[in-house]
């Protein structure tokens, strides 16, 4: 089991350890799960998490309690075989993934991927979706025209708003969405239909 931060790790560890029949291992045995929390479910970050737990071989199946999911033919290839949604997974969700995972059969990577995105698409909902229905105008048009390479000042004069507003309207988006930057902001509502 790891996480990005020490409150995540705690949490994880208590929800886990509520469940006699499970066996959170610190140092020493061999896991049969990993579990891995991060805010954005990237291939890099599972990877990085799952290094970070020493109990752990190249095949051991992965559980991912994430906020976003990204890009499901990677995770598969890090051994994602379960997806939870970081903000609303129970400790019985968290249970049955466990579960889950350490019963697995061998499938094959293109039926776990297709797995995964109906996983994804559940816990997440269609991908972009929820999110242009929570983009409200000033957004979206601010959005577009920074997609179209306009920098602050002129988004700001171009929509006759000041450049501080401009500013908090990039921030508000990137940071309800989980994103990291303002390149990133583009990149992921191109990818998922936001504009």
């Amino acid at each position: 089991m790891n996480a990005t931060d020490w409150l995540s790790r705690r949490g994880l560890r208590t929800r886990l350890e509520c469940h006699p029949e499970l066996r959170v291992l610190d140092e020493t045995g061999i896991a049969d799960v990993v579990v891995v929390a991060t805010r954005f479910g990237t291939p890099s970050a599972v990877a990085l998490l799952r290094r970070g737990c020493p109990t752990v071989d190249r095949d051991t199946p992965t559980v991912l309690v994430t906020s976003q999911v990204d890009n499901l033919r990677l995770l598969v290839e890090q051994q994602v075989v379960e997806v939870l949604p970081r903000n609303s997974a129970t400790s019985e969700d968290l249970f049955t993934a466990v579960a889950a995972a350490s019963e697995r059969a061998e499938v094959s990577p293109a039926h776990l991927q297709t797995r995964l995105a109906d996983r994804a698409a559940t816990h997440f909902g269609e991908p972009g979706q929820a999110e242009v229905n929570a983009l409200n105008d000033r957004e979206q048009a601010v959005l577009r025209l920074l997609a179209e390479g306009w920098d602050t000042n002129r988004i700001a004069e171009q929509l006759c708003y000041s450049e501080r507003t401009v500013k908090n309207v990039l921030y508000g988006m990137t940071s309800r969405l989980s994103l990291r930057n303002r390149a990133h902001l583009v990149a992921y509502a191109i990818r998922t239909g936001m504009i």
